[in-house]
């Protein structure tokens, strides 16, 4: 910020502690003390005038996976007036991956799915699937929740990991899982905002897996 440079005003602090992962102890005090500098960082400012007293300061964080934390050590007395903004995009549809995983906080489940069809069991314990890196995030792999033999048949639960991706396709271990060409897969992802990048509209479907509308994304 430029000192006395009529055009900027100073709004806030804003800050991204979602370059960490994961719930253990050490994780969890790390993203406390970054939340807490923000604040620290914050209160200083306050102290010198820095914002305008009549405006609230915006204090901003947004890792997905840690909005309680944010939420609960952004809160409180700055003697000045605050608007917490959490800039959380995936909580939009959450995920069946890392953040499903790792984030707490108010109950959320998945809203985004990919489904794809078994093109090739080639050998045992492996079948090779339709979806691959252009159609869905691809780091960490998607998970297999569940099977249909044909759209309109019930979903019998799968719990397995797509061992890897190319361009076009996704190979899955199956060792002990009874799957079969034309077989449809129901597959959870991690970070939805990559699998938004490969789509400029997303299907929406209902229990039998017919269209019945479309999202417009704007990545």
């Amino acid at each position: 910020m430029l000192v006395g440079e009529p055009r900027l005003e100073l709004a806030g602090v804003a800050a991204f502690e979602g370059t960490v992962t994961g719930r253990d102890a050490d994780t969890v005090a790390a993203v406390r003390e970054h939340i807490d500098m923000v604040r620290r960082l914050a209160r200083g400012l306050v102290d010198v005038h820095a914002f305008d007293p009549a405006r609230p300061l915006i204090l901003s964080a947004g890792g997905s996976m840690y909005p309680d934390l944010v939420v609960e050590g952004l809160r409180g007395d700055l003697d000045h007036p605050a608007r917490i903004v959490l800039r959380s995009g995936c909580s939009l549809v959450h995920d069946h991956g890392l953040y499903g995983e790792s984030a707490r906080g108010p109950a959320v489940r998945p809203a985004m799915r990919v489904w794809s069809r078994v093109l090739s069991v080639p050998e045992p314990g492996w079948a090779i699937i339709d979806a691959g890196k252009r159609d869905l995030t691809a780091d960490p792999p998607a998970r297999v929740l569940s099977v249909r033999r044909h759209p309109g048949d019930s979903p019998r639960p799968l719990d397995l990991v797509v061992d890897h991706h190319n361009d076009q396709h996704g190979y899955v271990r199956c060792v002990g899982a009874d799957l079969a060409v034309g077989d449809i897969l129901e597959l959870g992802i991690s970070h939805p905002c990559l699998t938004f990048d490969r789509w400029s509209h997303i299907p929406l479907v209902d229990e039998e897996l017919r269209v019945i509308g479309a999202v417009r994304t704007c990545f």
